[in-house]
């Protein structure tokens, strides 16, 4: 995708969430025209309406076109008419956006289909203990665990670099011959254009800030 960031190139962002805002902010530093999609009506939406709302509002201010409540049809190749570029996107509300190149940053599910004749405990990603241990001798870290966490009273599966960094801690200590568990309050940050945004503790649908 690098090489696709130059500058009057039109890029089509699918999705509003860490990933997407986060690339959006790159691609307009980078003086690409941007057109962020989301299915949500806010950018950011788990950090609640009144956040997600003003991340939008930084991106318009920046010169991005936000384009909530709406989601991809399809992409074709360049259809012949002199505003399209190299993509068209299609959304579900009959809108073209040419495009010259289309990121997809819908989320993620835990890939675990090549795990499923080992006998591990495969809800919501790989089952943990809180000291990463999935059976005797097998240990998972990273966006596909699910490690018990004592502070919660229960597992959590947390798609954040800084969690992914703990785990791989504790993981190695107990490799060592160890009995670390993992107990911190889960915190992440994202960094939107100059503004940084910074989480501790655990975000539901009804967080507010």
């Amino acid at each position: 995708m690098a090489e696709q960031l130059r500058p009057g190139r039109r890029v089509v962002i699918v999705g509003g969430g860490f990933l997407g805002t986060e690339t959006a902010w790159t691609a307009l530093a980078l003086g690409c025209e941007v057109t962020l999609v989301n299915r949500a009506a806010t950018p950011l939406a788990v950090l609640g309406d009144h956040v997600g709302s003003l991340v939008g509002e930084r991106l318009r201010a920046a010169g991005a076109a936000l384009l909530t409540g709406r989601s991809v049809r399809a992409v074709h190749q360049r259809d012949g008419l002199p505003e399209a570029g190299r993509l068209t996107v299609l959304l579900n509300d009959g809108t073209r956006l040419p495009a010259d190149a289309v990121l997809g940053a819908i989320g993620s599910v835990p890939a675990t289909d090549w795990l499923a004749s080992t006998g591990l405990d495969l809800s919501d990603g790989v089952r943990c203990d809180a000291g990463g241990r999935a059976a005797p001798g097998v240990y998972a870290c990273g966006d596909v665990a699910s490690w018990y966490h004592p502070r919660h009273g229960g597992h959590l599966r947390l798609e954040h670099r800084m969690h992914a960094g703990e785990q791989a801690r504790v993981v190695a200590a107990n490799l060592l011959g160890g009995t670390e568990v993992l107990n911190s309050v889960p915190f992440f940050w994202t960094d939107q254009g100059p503004h940084k945004i910074v989480v501790h503790g655990l975000l539901t649908p009804g967080s507010d800030f």
